[in-house]
C-alpha cells in the first residue's frame, strides 16, 4: 500500500516518502481519537493478514493493591513482510483533581488521591513489533531512524 493512500485513509498529511504503513502509524503524533482507531482498524483488517482486535482492562499496581485504570484495545497482524505488528490503544480516564495527603508522623509518607472523568478519556497508541513467539518490542520513531 502506498503512503499516500494510507495517509489519505487515515487523515494524515504530508507523509509522501514513506512506504510502510507502520511508519504512516508512528508518525501520526496525533491523539488517537475513536473515528481515527476505527479507520485504523477497518484499514488493517482489508489489507493485512490476520487482523485481530481484542479489549483488555489495564490493571496497575497502588498501594491500596490492584486497580482498573482503564481498557486497551489491542490490535495484531501480519504484516506483508512476515512480521507481526501489534497495536495498543490505551483508554483512561481523565484526571480532573489530585490531592495530595502528607502526614507529618515519622514513618509516614504523602499520599496522592485522584478524582477521574466518568465520560471523557484519554487515548495513547504503541505500536509493537514481536521479535520472538510472543515476545514484543516497542517501535518507535528513532528505532526507524527517524
Amino acid at each position: 500500500m502506498a503512503a499516500e493512500d494510507c495517509s489519505n485513509r487515515l487523515g494524515i498529511t504530508g507523509l509522501y516518502r514513506y512506504t510502510d504503513v507502520i511508519s504512516v502509524i508512528i508518525i501520526n503524533l496525533e491523539p488517537m481519537q475513536d473515528e481515527k482507531w476505527e479507520q485504523l482498524v477497518e484499514t488493517a483488517k482489508a489489507h493485512f493478514k490476520n487482523a485481530k482486535l481484542t479489549r483488555e482492562d489495564l490493571i496497575l499496581e497502588t498501594p491500596d493493591g490492584p486497580q482498573k485504570q482503564g481498557t486497551q484495545d489491542v490490535l495484531v497482524f501480519d504484516h506483508p513482510s512476515g512480521t507481526r505488528y501489534k497495536l495498543a490503544r490505551e483508554n483512561r480516564p481523565v484526571v480532573l483533581e489530585k490531592k495530595e495527603m502528607y502526614s507529618h508522623r515519622a514513618g509516614q509518607s504523602a499520599q496522592a488521591q485522584y478524582k477521574f472523568s466518568e465520560t471523557e478519556f484519554s487515548h495513547r497508541l504503541r505500536v509493537f513489533k514481536e521479535i520472538d513467539f510472543d515476545e514484543w518490542e516497542e517501535v518507535t520513531l528513532d528505532s526507524l531512524g527517524l
